[in-house]
């Protein structure tokens, strides 16, 4: 399975266009590549197999990916993943008070009561800040709210979870390529013997544990974790 690129924004259009194409490209491959999910609530297993197909398709507000997931054969379990673009209809602007109403609604995705929805969704404009200290969970649906930030850097702003990570268009290789950055330009680790807390390097560059584990682990000797007194520490041990 190819990863997708991530879009190069052309500087003489909107860039946000090529963002909207990447967060919906790589939600399709993250699904895809996942192989199962597990429902956020009822914690049931839907498969993914090959012959699971996604709808792409347009609204008033954006572009959709869609997953519609059944599971089970006599009980049947429905999970609905999808990821919508508001890239190209409104350029920057922030969505509306109500706009969580339009994408529910029957001019949206049409929720239905024995369905759960995981919706992500990329705003170019990022979101007012009264919606960045709330976890945007309704009824049966959860939404994951996505803007663009420096560099492979995406924020995913959602209710923790299973889900969570198929809305973060940051793959695998641009997060621990990130990591190997961090390290080798953090000031407090430039001579051998500085170190630094593990948990301060993940809070300072939007990185987690494992990330950092595994790019330690590859650095073929020039960085070790420690732990110290019941922290745990990156130490640079070579130039």
């Amino acid at each position: 399975m190819t990863i997708p690129n991530a879009s190069s924004p052309d500087p003489a259009t909107d860039p946000a266009a090529d963002w909207g194409t990447t967060f919906l490209n790589r939600f399709d491959f993250k699904v895809r590549r996942a192989g199962r999910v597990v429902h956020p609530v009822s914690g049931e297993h839907f498969e993914i197999g090959a012959d699971v197909r996604s709808q792409t398709f347009r609204r008033s507000f954006g572009e959709v990916v869609l997953f519609p997931l059944v599971s089970g054969l006599i009980r049947r379990s429905r999970l609905h993943l999808a990821a919508v673009s508001l890239a190209g209809t409104g350029g920057a602007a922030q969505p509306a008070a109500d706009f969580f109403k339009q994408i529910a609604g029957p001019e949206g995705l049409d929720f239905q009561d024995d369905a759960f929805y995981a919706v992500g969704i990329f705003s170019p404009g990022g979101w007012p800040e009264e919606r960045l200290q709330r976890s945007e969970i309704r009824g049966n649906a959860a939404f994951y709210l996505v803007h663009k930030l420096e560099g492979t850097r995406w924020g995913v702003l959602g209710p923790e979870g299973p889900l969570r990570h198929l809305f973060d268009p940051e793959i695998l290789d641009e997060k621990r390529a990130r990591a190997r950055s961090a390290l080798d330009r953090h000031p407090r680790l430039v001579l051998p013997g500085d170190q630094l807390a593990l948990e301060q390097l993940l809070e300072q560059e939007h990185l987690d544990a494992v990330t950092v584990r595994h790019v330690v682990e590859a650095s073929d000797g020039l960085f070790r974790i420690i732990d110290h007194k019941g922290k745990t520490y990156v130490q640079r041990c070579t130039r």
